[in-house]
């Protein structure tokens, strides 16, 4: 009896697999409303798979998360990923075509008052 099956395994990182994230600049923006501050933040991810075949990709990656009541954290765009609300994780799973590109943005506003100090980048 002969057993046939096929076993998938990463073993680091595919060079035919390119990803790039930058900061949106015209979407990340810091004001002052009363005695709030309210900050926002827009990141793109760009996808391309150059090898002859198709890809399966899960991409993951994470917004702030509060654990101070008096700042809040909000998701405005994620381009249709899942989010884990107790982490902060996004999660984009996807099949690229070969030779295909895909463009993820997500977008997010921390709103926290005047007296804290708060970095986000």
């Amino acid at each position: 009896m002969a057993f046939q099956d096929t076993l998938s395994i990463s073993l680091g990182r595919d060079q035919g697999i390119n990803i790039k994230r930058e900061k949106v600049a015209q979407f990340s923006t810091k004001r002052n409303v009363g005695s709030n501050v309210n900050e926002s933040r827009a990141y793109q991810i760009q996808v391309r798979n150059s090898k002859s075949v198709p890809v399966k990709l899960t991409i993951t990656d994470q917004i702030p998360v509060s654990v101070v009541s008096d700042i809040t954290v909000s998701a405005t765009e994620l381009s249709g990923a899942s989010k884990d609300d107790e982490k902060g994780f996004l999660t984009w799973k996807m099949e690229l075509p070969a030779q295909g590109q895909k463009t993820l943005e997500f977008r997010y506003e921390v709103r926290y008052p005047r007296r804290e100090k708060v970095i986000l980048d």
